[in-house]
């Protein structure tokens, strides 16, 4: 199990050997359970911490932890004829642990969700036509810091911004990184 994670994750540079070696015994240790909680995937409570102090580690960016990922992935994709790459957004939701900080808003106008808590993951996955799954090649995370207002019949609409300022924008920023990899 570990051998797949160390080849996975060849060239991983965190700036600190330790948690380099921290990353690969967590994705051995949270890939053999994928559906299961870090606490029930580790075996005690101080490796339990530790996974806690990696995860807020500044040092472990999710552009860190996903590049060599992301080369292995590309590795994977040059031996097909085609691959298909999908992306989409998913909220984690959070709402029911206040203690955490950091979190946004990910609910909808709709009052029974409006106050909905957590954040955005929107990834983009390279699969083979029969469905295969070869990895990550992109992932954007975000926080939307304001809850989302009623639209009003008059005055600005969402067509009036420019893509900048629009969380649609991650389409096409998407777009542009899978866009780059093919040249």
């Amino acid at each position: 199990n570990i051998t797949w994670v160390r080849d996975e994750l060849s060239g991983l540079d965190l700036n600190d050997k330790r948690l380099n070696t921290r990353l690969i015994t967590l994705v051995s240790l949270l890939s053999a359970h994928p559906t299961e909680s870090i606490p029930s995937n580790c075996n005690s409570w101080s490796e339990t911490k530790a996974a806690y102090r990696f995860f807020d580690n500044e040092k472990a960016s999710s552009d860190k932890i996903l590049a060599p990922h992301r080369k292995a992935t590309l590795s994977r994709i040059k031996a097909e004829k085609t691959v298909l790459l999908l992306q989409d957004t998913t909220d984690i939701d959070f709402t029911g642990r206040a203690n955490l900080c950091g979190m946004g808003y990910t609910g909808s106008t709709q009052p029974a969700q409006k106050n909905m808590k957590g954040f955005f993951l929107h990834p983009t996955i390279a699969v083979t036509p029969e469905g295969f799954c070869l990895g990550a090649i992109d992932s954007q995370i975000w926080v939307r810091e304001n809850a989302p207002e009623v639209k009003k019949s008059r005055g600005i609409t969402s067509y009036d911004k420019p893509i900048q300022e629009k969380e649609s924008k991650k389409w096409l920023n998407s777009y542009k990184k899978t866009k780059a990899l093919a040249m």
